[in-house]
């Protein structure tokens, strides 16, 4: 008979990866507009759409709106200055009202009409070769305090704006010497959301110049390293950040999801276990440091953690699935497959456990059913991976 692997879920969506795998490279920014996720860009920046519109915000102002407030809630009239060039060949028609809206925090705003200090229509035409500035104006709650966010679209490209002068200074300068962590640690986490990784990069740069222990920027570069697949990188960040001086267990979440993910458990371990021992722990990252354990190689911890969570009520298909692994390689084929059954039972479509359960009856000798659930792999609409060891193992076994 050939050799059968599990697959063992590293990330943290019911998605898995066979060991040896690798991500996609993601690629490097630029200031071009995408069709495809509607980038970040901030204020002084000129975005390129590919129909040759260069569009740029060059001031944002505000003021209290004071006119017919009566009992209502207080409203700010906030306004943007825009420069639009054509650099294409052809006219373009640009409908003020429908491509243009701002978000801030969780409030979403069309520009207010026929309050465009140059522009009185809704809809304009910028010609080839020439350039337009307008005035949009939205009237936004006086309790909203969050950076703006002009939002673009335009054809079939979205774009976001951040309308904050002092974090396009920083981005547009790449300095950090007149601002403060917090600022600059906004800005570099936009950037990094955005896929702008070198911009990130120099930010988080300058800012570990002037104080190298910066938990926030040591766990950002981590982050950017980790996009694009750098692992050692990422890993030599993560073991840089001193957990004491980390915000809080979601923090020390997020760098051990990242450090699991590229192979380095230990590193999971180390910074989650002294949250862990201080009852700081959620059951989910409890959950995670059981994995972290159980890559490892250390089951008596994994198993302890486990238990715990399961005699509270706690029945996450991952932490099922991880302790289906667990008794697998204790070589308990039959409370692999009750387990791995749990998981599937909480989450039908995860087709890794699936295909655990068919590994789990292939090794007790029972070929039959083991077919049958990498059967089921394939219905079960698998990752490409998974589906991939289904195919491998049916192959395999086709005698």
């Amino acid at each position: 008979m050939g050799n059968i692997n599990l697959i063992m879920i590293k990330n943290e969506h019911c998605k898995a990866i066979i060991l040896g795998l690798l991500l996609l490279l993601s690629p490097m920014p630029c200031l071009a507009i995408s069709a495809e996720s509607g980038p970040v860009f901030f204020i002084g920046e000129d975005i390129i759409h590919p129909k040759g519109i260069v569009l740029s915000v060059n001031e944002i102002s505000r003021k209290p709106y004071t006119e017919g407030l009566g009992n209502s809630a207080k409203k700010d009239d906030l306004g943007l200055n825009l420069t639009i060039v054509n650099n294409g060949r052809n006219d373009q028609v640009i409908n003020v009202m429908k491509d243009f809206s701002l978000d801030m925090g969780p409030h979403h705003y069309k520009p207010l009409e026929n309050e465009f200090s140059r522009v009185k229509v809704e809809t304009i035409t910028v010609g080839a070769g020439t350039q337009s500035r307008i005035d949009l104006t939205f009237r936004v709650s006086s309790e909203e305090k969050s950076a703006p966010e002009l939002i673009f679209k335009f054809d079939d490209a979205n774009v976001r704006i951040v309308c904050d002068e002092k974090l396009g200074k920083i981005v547009s300068e790449s300095n950090t010497s007149f601002a403060d962590n917090e600022d600059i640690a906004k800005a570099a986490k936009l950037l990094v959301d955005a896929g702008r990784l070198t911009a990130a990069k120099n930010l988080c740069e300058s800012a570990l110049i002037r104080n190298p222990n910066d938990t926030q920027f040591l766990l950002l570069m981590a982050k950017i390293y980790s996009k694009v697949e750098e692992d050692d990188q990422t890993a030599y960040y993560l073991r840089r950040i001193d957990v004491t001086k980390m915000s809080g267990a979601d923090e020390a979440e997020e760098a051990a999801i990242m450090a699991n993910s590229i192979g380095y458990s230990d590193v999971a371990v180390s910074i989650l276990t002294s949250f862990y021992d201080a009852g700081l722990l959620n059951d989910d990252q409890k959950a995670l440091l059981a994995r972290a354990y159980y890559y490892e190689n250390e089951l008596k911890p994994a198993i302890s953690i486990l238990n715990h969570l399961f005699a509270s009520g706690y029945n996450k298909p991952k932490a099922l699935f991880t302790m289906g692994n667990i008794y697998n390689k204790s070589m308990d084929y039959e409370q692999a497959i009750y387990y791995w059954e749990k998981a599937v039972e909480g989450d039908p479509e995860c087709s890794e456990a699936l295909f655990n359960i068919g590994v789990g009856y292939y090794k007790l000798g029972d070929l039959n059913k083991a077919r049958n659930y990498w059967y089921k792999v394939l219905q079960s609409n698998p990752d490409s991976a998974t589906m991939s060891a289904a195919e491998d193992a049916l192959r395999e076994t086709d005698y």
